[in-house]
């Protein structure tokens, strides 16, 4: 649940929150 408050890098998902490949933080 803690990964909605905090997003790390590494651990960004797009497809998680409905986001394009593209839109992956570097």
């Amino acid at each position: 649940m803690a990964r909605h408050l905090k997003i790390e890098p590494k651990d960004f998902d797009p497809a998680a929150y409905g986001l394009p490949p593209a839109a992956r933080h570097p």
